[in-house]
């Protein structure tokens, strides 16, 4: 603070040289190229500082490694296309070793961007190296709350058919922030009547036009049928304060956070409580149901290793591998592969139920003329008590109903 030179970068001499206004060539100059991309002055810098902490790792160039991956990718052997991919994790290691995680992450931040930006195909896929041995993103990340099942269940049982449809996209899709508010209702609507799980439904990103795959499963189907109702067109998610536009990305964050305010005091939020969670929970459920690493990623719109060659399955391997984990992300408290009959049973109850509330009225009205009928021909009430028609059973009260139209003493 005192100086006023807090915060400003020290003066380093650095391998590569870029100005303002001049072109390069991204053949001959790719680390120069990549750099003029960075239109941020401080961003160019720090990744210009990483980045050579990277050559110095590896002991090349930009240049030499850039067609060493072009080369890599190129020749369709997959061990050797995860060669960069290995590589990155490991300088990410020694980088954790020596300095803090954050500045270990924001080290391999720019290796990933160095080689994203000259194709999608290019770009380094790591996640699955750290995530299986075990390795940590910097202290931020550990800090968001991992959902159980019982969570999401919970969580689903306290909010209404919006907010239940917005939860379910997140645990039974996979789907991001960005993707659940740019759905549209004609994109879903044709496949709600087709036996669940249906998919992959085929969508396209808002901003990127980047194409994505979505599965629903038999919840997800059932929700969104009933939160859509007879709508034909239009957002599914509309905003209530911009008409004509969806709701913000910010949205999925606050019903979440919403919902979980509903749940009873004995469930503690371990980290903080947002949307990213619930797509955090899909990705672990579904390979714990045996859904191979890359088929999730496949679904949660993250890039494969080569761009999904030799690795993207057909719809149909996809489904079968879905319904196989599906029990993992269901919010149903009872889960069974009999769907029909599971569905018949519900249906049965609720009929019960809504003709019980209906006869109790009408249960009133013919126990007094039975009580009548019986005094007109000389009998008398005596003792008979006038049944509790409130606190009977749906099964009660039918039968009660049944016997009094019979005529029927009890």
């Amino acid at each position: 603070m005192g100086n006023g030179k807090r915060g400003r970068p020290r003066t380093v001499q650095f391998r590569y040289s870029v100005e303002e206004g001049v072109s390069y060539d991204p053949n001959e100059q790719p680390v120069e190229y990549w750099l003029s991309t960075c239109k941020n002055k401080h961003t160019r810098y720090m990744y210009q500082v990483r980045f050579e902490n990277f050559e110095n790792f590896t002991g090349k160039s930009g240049k030499e490694m850039l067609q060493e991956r072009i080369s890599d990718v190129a020749s369709g052997d997959l061990i050797r296309a995860e060669k960069y991919n290995k590589l990155a994790v490991d300088f990410y290691e020694k980088m954790n070793e020596k300095y803090s995680s954050h500045t270990a992450w924001s080290n391999l931040t720019a290796v990933r961007s160095f080689f994203g930006t000259f194709g999608k195909h290019l770009e380094l896929v790591v996640d699955q190296y750290l995530g299986r041995a075990g390795k940590k993103k910097p202290q931020a990340e550990k800090k968001k709350h991992k959902f159980t099942l019982d969570e999401v269940k919970a969580l689903y049982e306290v909010g209404d058919w919006y907010e239940k449809s917005i939860l379910i996209l997140g645990v039974q899709c996979g789907l991001a922030r960005n993707e659940v508010v740019s759905l549209r209702v004609e994109d879903l609507k044709p496949w709600l009547n087709l036996e669940p799980p249906v998919g992959p439904i085929e969508l396209v990103r808002e901003k990127t036009d980047e194409k994505i795959k979505m599965i629903l499963g038999r919840d997800a189907v059932e929700t969104l049928r009933t939160f859509i109702g007879d709508r034909e067109e239009g957002w599914l998610f509309e905003s209530s304060q911009n008409h004509g536009t969806h709701i913000t990305p910010a949205e999925p964050d606050r019903v979440v956070k919403r919902l979980w305010k509903r749940l009873p005091r004995a469930y503690k939020p371990r980290g903080k409580v947002i949307y990213h969670g619930l797509r955090d929970f899909f990705s672990n459920a579904m390979q714990n149901g045996g859904m191979p690493f890359l088929h999730v990623e496949l679904l949660m719109g993250h890039v494969l290793p080569q761009n999904g060659a030799y690795t993207i399955p057909t719809d149909e391997v996809l489904r079968e591998e879905y319904k196989k984990a599906e029990p993992n992300i269901s919010v149903r408290r009872t889960y069974s592969t009999n769907t029909r009959l599971e569905n018949l049973e519900e249906i049965t109850n609720l009929a019960a139920k809504a003709l019980a509330e209906l006869l109790k009225p009408i249960l009133e009205k013919l126990w007094l003329q039975q009580q009548l009928d019986l005094e007109t021909v000389g009998e008398t009430i005596g003792l008979l008590r006038k049944p509790d028609f409130e606190n009977m059973s749906e099964k009660e009260i039918i039968k009660e109903y049944l016997r009094l139209t019979k005529g029927e003493r009890a």
